[in-house]
């Protein structure tokens, strides 16, 4: 796995992994991409801070999937403890 750890703010351009696979082509790329519109708390709630953008492109087993292009995504920030006690590391900077 890729070690990202890196926080991101409002205005980057990000790549979030849906699973522990980082890849970007093939059967294993799952992901979505958007630009951060805020750093909040889940709509959900739970706890923790949440990464807010829109979908702008999304990848699923290797493929594009369109159905939810323009729908807000949040996903929670790098370095986070999840529900297992592992640290969130699933988002990066593409821009």
């Amino acid at each position: 796995m890729t070690n990202l750890q890196e926080t991101v703010k409002v205005g980057d351009k990000v790549r979030s992994f849906d699973f522990d696979s980082h890849e970007v082509e093939g059967i294993d790329a799952c992901y979505v991409e958007g630009v951060v519109e805020s750093i909040e708390g889940h709509p959900m709630g739970g706890g923790g801070e949440y990464v807010k953008f829109l979908i702008t492109k999304k990848i699923f087993s290797g493929k594009e999937i369109t159905e939810t292009l323009g729908k807000f995504n949040w996903v929670p920030q790098n370095g986070q403890e999840n529900w297992n006690g592992k640290l969130t590391n699933h988002i990066e900077k593409i821009g």
